[in-house]
């Protein structure tokens, strides 16, 4: 039995996505905890950097966590409700939070710059979710027009929401990097690459933000049997819709085009049918392997 009151904040999960808007999400309770309460956290086995990270921000909140690895009784248990909900509902109360940790992540604030920024999956690997074939072309063609290219999984948490905070237009594919864009405070646009099947938490995120949020169907996948939500698939650039529209915007120059040959169209079909019996081996599709058809 611990005799001290706690607050209850979640589970320490390892995805940064689901960390960032499920656990995160209570923390805006710390502005009216009582002293006397401990903020806690169910444990993973190891921990994530970015956890870590994230709650040194907290103020107050840092020198008083614990996480916690096993059953424990405390005398008191308070849960927040969470600030944001997904696929339900965003409050501002999280938008709050979010940008007073950007503000202790950046203290002496940081200058916006017309440079486009993108960020790039390659680094992820190519069997990570959504893995985008022919990514290293884009990010020549995108190289050549002026952008900064980064993989957002090798920076801090303050450098991540630093380039939140330091560029008027971002580029990404879908993924739990573009939820980063809720510590920005400043006036910045999103072009985000997606599927027609993309969650809405991107939409309710993107909701809480200064500028404009543009959501391009321009990443494909083959037809299978699966349907459309499989998250584990390869997925392929339409190239020329995603070019069309960065000129449009004013992101590239008018004469812009992608060098070289586009990706071998059969070696994707292949690559999509391993990782389809690859996850057919583990449980997360049907045991009837599922085959491509282009």
């Amino acid at each position: 039995m611990d005799d001290r009151n706690a607050c209850y904040l979640g589970h320490a999960s390892v995805h940064f996505g689901h960390f960032l808007l499920e656990t995160l999400s209570r923390a805006w309770a710390w502005r009216v905890l009582d002293g006397d309460s401990v903020p806690v956290m169910q444990s993973p086995p190891r921990v994530p950097k970015f956890v870590k990270s994230f709650l040194a921000l907290l103020p107050g909140v840092a020198e008083r966590f614990e996480f916690i690895k096993r059953t424990t009784r405390f005398k008191n248990v308070y849960v927040p409700a969470p600030s944001f909900v997904f696929r339900r509902s965003a409050h501002v109360e999280f938008k709050f939070l979010c940008e007073t940790l950007a503000e202790r992540a950046l203290p002496s604030g940081v200058n916006l710059t017309d440079q486009p920024l993108y960020l790039s999956r390659r680094g992820l690997g190519p069997f990570a979710n959504r893995a985008l074939v022919g990514e290293e072309r884009l990010e020549r063609l995108l190289e050549e027009e002026g952008f900064l290219i980064v993989r957002p999984e090798t920076l801090p948490i303050t450098e991540q929401i630093k380039l939140f905070n330091s560029h008027r237009w971002i580029v990404s594919p879908m993924g739990s990097a573009c939820h980063t864009r809720v510590f920005s405070r400043k006036e910045n646009n999103i072009l985000m690459l997606t599927r027609p099947d993309f969650t809405p938490n991107f939409v309710l995120c993107d909701a809480l933000c200064n500028g404009v949020a543009h959501y391009a169907n321009v990443l494909s996948a083959p037809d299978s049997h699966l349907g459309s939500t499989a998250v584990w698939e390869p997925v392929l650039l339409k190239e020329q819709e995603i070019l069309d529209l960065m000129k449009k915007l004013g992101l590239v120059r008018p004469k812009a085009e992608f060098r070289g040959p586009p990706p071998n169209q059969e070696l994707y079909r292949e690559r999509w049918n391993r990782a389809a019996a690859r996850e057919a081996v583990r449980g997360r599709v049907p045991n009837t392997p599922a085959r491509a058809e282009l």
